[in-house]
Order: structure tokens, then C-alpha cells, then sequence
């Protein structure tokens, strides 16, 4: 059995990867709310095969007392991002749109197109000023 490690993103498609940051509420977004950050996953056409893109934030406890017991009430997400999917030929094949969590999934069939999927973040709501967040994706036969 051969395993495959994740390697961190570099810029180059891969079939799978990761990346991580701090990201900023108010640097690093174009004019229509999408991150700067743009992934691709590579991927050649192979009948059964899928993608899944995981993106996932932090999120902030609402706590009524600062010193422990801390009792802690409420837990919110720091942003509220989407994530969208596109094939090679630019075409949007998925997103992940929710609303109340602090993450997003897309799991597409791989369709006959060889080339570089596109994964964009956009940002719908961002509350504090920066919040820590992470994507992962890989190419996978169920």
C-alpha cells in the first residue's frame, strides 16, 4: 500500500494538498469578495474518480465570565466563506454555500476534462479583524 503524503500548497497544481493561515478580514480579497488565494487541484480524467475540497475556519466562544469557571454559552464562527469549484474550462461545477458553521465541502465526480480544477474562498460575512483557517483537497476513488 502506498500512502501519499499532503504537501503544503507551493503554487504548483498537485492532487492533493493543504494550506493554512491567518486570514484577514480586511487584506487579501479582490472587489467581489474573493480570497487572492487561488488553489488548484490537478486532475486527469479516470472513470469513478472524485475531488473533495475541504475549507475550515476558527470560531470564537461567547464566554460570561473571564476567569474559570468560564461558562462558556455560545460559539460563533469568525466568517462566514464559501467555496466554489470550477473545471478546467472555467465552468463552475460546485460550491458550498452555508451559513451557520465554520466550514464548507464540495465532492464532484471528476468529469472527462483533464486539467486543473480551480478553488476559490469568498468571503460573504467576516467578523473579527483575522481568523485562523485551513483547505484541504484531494482526488480520491470511492
Amino acid at each position: 500500500m502506498i500512502f501519499l503524503i499532503d504537501q503544503r500548497w507551493t503554487g504548483s497544481p498537485s492532487n492533493r494538498g493543504h494550506d493554512y493561515f491567518v486570514m484577514s478580514r480586511d487584506v487579501g480579497w479582490d472587489g467581489s469578495g474573493f480570497s487572492l488565494n487561488v488553489y488548484q487541484a490537478q486532475s486527469y480524467y479516470q472513470a469513478g474518480y472524485r475531488l473533495r475540497v475541504v475549507v475550515t475556519w476558527a470560531s470564537t466562544a461567547t464566554c460570561t465570565y473571564s476567569s474559570p469557571p468560564y461558562n462558556c454559552i455560545v460559539d460563533v464562527p469568525d466568517a462566514d466563506l464559501d467555496l466554489h469549484v470550477y473545471d478546467p474550462n472555467g465552468a463552475p461545477v460546485g460550491s458550498s454555500t452555508s451559513y451557520n458553521n465554520n466550514y464548507e465541502i464540495v465532492d464532484i465526480p471528476i468529469t472527462n476534462t483533464t486539467g486543473n480544477y480551480t478553488i476559490k474562498i469568498k468571503k460573504f460575512g467576516f467578523y473579527p479583524s483575522s481568523t485562523y483557517f485551513g483547505i484541504a483537497w484531494t482526488r480520491y476513488l470511492p
